[in-house]
């Protein structure tokens, strides 16, 4: 091919009955981008709201990233709090997701409840309790509470126990017993769990280790509204979505 005052003139080989001529900008050249979003538990959700459409092909549509919903499919992973939107599952170019999270809020992550792993020493959870008594339904049982965890005293007797069972076993066992605790047993406190969900009240239980007197939070009020929230959010997401996109797959993993 030249080119020749603004004409293109091209040199066709003998035999030759027909000519396609394709032009291109640069943008035009570059291969589609997949889709690979994550966000909020409902993001799959949103983004079917706009792009669903209802056949499996369109050839009206001038969109690359439209969902076609016989090539997708939805899978929920309860144990991850996820929902994941997978897309054109069949074109290696194009195969992308949209995936929803339900994460847990910080405000409830900070109290390190539930995680054996993380305890506290009773002068940091004093000044942490009375920094966060907003959470408290009443603050001057927070500010009590923060004071008893600052004056902590436990009283602990160590005794020798012996054992004979009369038959060559003997043994002294050290016995170290805790006799007592100035702090309640327990407290409760108003916090998200989840973010985007309103703050539910738990009620939080003091366990004291006796051998270094460290202290972790522990509650079973805190699981049941995780499972039961996770469950419940997710359940509605799935709903809505069979209600939208009828024809896409949903998989339980």
């Amino acid at each position: 091919m030249s080119e020749k005052n603004n004409q293109e003139i091209y040199n066709v080989n003998e035999g030759v009955s027909m000519l396609t001529v394709i032009h291109k900008n640069g943008l035009d050249e570059q291969e589609p981008i997949s889709i690979q979003i994550s966000g909020n538990i409902d993001s799959p959700l949103n983004w079917l709201q706009k792009r669903v459409v209802n056949v499996t092909m369109n050839e009206n549509s001038n969109s690359t990233h439209i969902v076609l919903q016989l090539e997708s499919h939805l899978l929920i992973d309860r144990n991850n709090l996820s929902i994941m939107l997978v897309l054109n599952e069949t074109n290696p170019l194009l195969k992308g997701y949209i995936l929803g999270k339900l994460e847990k809020h910080p405000d409830f992550l900070k109290w390190n409840i539930n995680n054996p792993s993380s305890d506290w020493d009773h002068d940091s959870l004093s000044e942490f309790i009375k920094m966060n008594r907003s959470f408290f339904t009443d603050r001057n049982e927070a500010m009590k509470l923060s004071t008893a965890l600052k004056e902590l005293k436990v009283k602990v007797d160590k005794e020798l126990e012996k054992y004979d069972d009369k038959k060559g076993n003997y043994r002294n066992i050290a016995v170290q017993t805790v006799k007592e605790m100035s702090i309640p047993a327990e407290f409760s406190i108003n916090v998200p769990i989840f973010k985007g969900q309103n703050k539910v009240s738990i009620a939080i239980e003091i366990y004291i280790n006796p051998n270094n007197y460290r202290i972790t939070l522990v509650s079973p009020d805190a699981n049941d509204v995780v499972s039961d929230v996770r469950d419940s959010i997710i359940n509605d997401q799935k709903s809505l979505i069979a209600d939208l996109a009828p024809d896409i797959v949903i998989i339980e993993q």
